[in-house]
C-alpha cells in the first residue's frame, strides 16, 4: 500500500472508532442500558480521550491535504496497527454491551476496563502511529 494513501486511511479508521464508541454509549443510554449517573460516568471517560484522538486527527488531515503518494508500507505492519485498533474497539464495545443489557460486568469493573484499554490504545498510537506518520523523522521515542 503506498504511504500516502496508508496515513489518510489510517486517520479515517481512527475518526471512525472514536465516533462509533461514542455513539454506542449514546444509543445504550437512550435504549436504558444505563442510567443517568452511569452515562455520564462513561461520557467522562471517553469523551476527553476521543477529543484529543480528534483534534490530533484533523490537525493531520489539515496538515497533510496533498500527502503524495510516494513510498510503500510493510503490509504486515499495516494489517499489525489496524488489527490492534480493532481489537481496542471491539473490547470496549463488548464490555460496553454486556453492561448495558446483560449487567455481566459492574460500573466499577467497566469504567476500570475502559480506563485500562483506552489507555493502551492511546499510547500505542502515540508510539506506532506517530512514527509511521513522521515517517521516522523522531528519534524521540526510539528506545
Amino acid at each position: 500500500m503506498k504511504d500516502g494513501i496508508f496515513k489518510k486511511r489510517l486517520i479515517y479508521f481512527i475518526l471512525v472508532n472514536q465516533f462509533l464508541i461514542l455513539l454506542l454509549i449514546i444509543v445504550l443510554y437512550l435504549l436504558g442500558g444505563f442510567d443517568q449517573p452511569e452515562f455520564f460516568d462513561l461520557l467522562s471517560i471517553d469523551l476527553p480521550v476521543s477529543l484529543v484522538y480528534l483534534t490530533l486527527c484533523f490537525i493531520f488531515i489539515k496538515n497533510n491535504r496533498y500527502l503524495p503518494n510516494v513510498g510503500f508500507v510493510d503490509q504486515t505492519a499495516v494489517y499489525a496497527i489496524y488489527a490492534v485498533i480493532g481489537i481496542c474497539f471491539f473490547g470496549i464495545a463488548l464490555i460496553t454491551i454486556l453492561k448495558a443489557f446483560y449487567n455481566l460486568v459492574g460500573m466499577e469493573m467497566l469504567k476500570m476496563l475502559l480506563c485500562g484499554i483506552k489507555s493502551f490504545a492511546g499510547i500505542y498510537v502515540a508510539i506506532t502511529i506517530s512514527k509511521l506518520l513522521n515517517n521516522g523523522k523522531s528519534d524521540e521515542l526510539s528506545a
